[in-house]
């Protein structure tokens, strides 16, 4: 694993933005349930419309803030990732290029192909869920517990009594998909095997 972060060196401005846009994101989702309650408690409870306007127009300006946050995000997220892969794919092909004859029995070509495209691409697609959910995660949720604690001490109990039960079950699952994971990737290296010796095998026959 560390030796994939070794690869995103180049990145690190690009990361740099990615993480200022995930808090500038987060920060502007905590702030839209502030704005609700302001909107019943200031404009609609005392049937004052004009608060009703200004808070639902400052609502506004904030969820676009945050939609163009994301948007900016996601593209930044896309621009690391494909240069990551980039990279990573690189440094396997050249890897591969100085395997002896024994070493690449060893391995397999199939088992290399599916290195060089597939793993190489599941790996880039994880770079990408980190940069824009798992990243943007810790920040909601530390935000989400501080503005529950400022708003009603006693029911944001019931929030963070609920998250060890959220980890138990995020434990749980990864706990059976990564098994499930590799075991896809061994059938697929199985599958690049019989799809090569299938097209090796095209000239044979005909």
């Amino acid at each position: 694993m560390l030796k994939l972060i070794a690869f995103l060196r180049p990145q690190r401005g690009k990361v740099l933005v990615v993480v200022l846009l995930a808090m500038a994101g987060s920060l502007a989702n905590l702030l839209l349930p502030r704005f609700m309650s302001e909107i019943v408690d200031q404009g609609i409870v005392p049937g004052d419309s004009r608060a009703v306007i200004v808070t639902g127009a400052l609502m506004l300006l904030v969820t676009l803030l945050a939609t163009g946050c994301a948007v900016a995000s996601n593209f930044f997220s896309a621009k690391i990732a494909t240069g990551f892969g980039r990279d990573v794919r690189r440094a396997v092909f050249a890897k591969a290029e100085r395997l002896s004859l024994h070493q690449f029995e060893e391995f397999g070509s199939a088992s290399l192909i599916t290195r060089t495209t597939n793993d190489t691409t599941q790996v880039q697609q994880m770079l990408i869920m980190i940069l824009t959910m798992v990243l943007s995660a810790p920040m909601m949720m530390i935000g989400g517990v501080l503005l529950a604690l400022s708003q009603d001490p006693e029911l944001a109990w019931v929030l963070i009594a609920a998250m060890p039960v959220m980890a138990v079950v995020f434990g749980l699952v990864m706990r059976r998909s990564v098994p499930l994971s590799t075991i896809m990737q061994d059938k697929i290296d199985r599958l690049n095997l019989v799809l090569a010796e299938g097209l090796s095998g095209v000239r044979v026959i005909r």
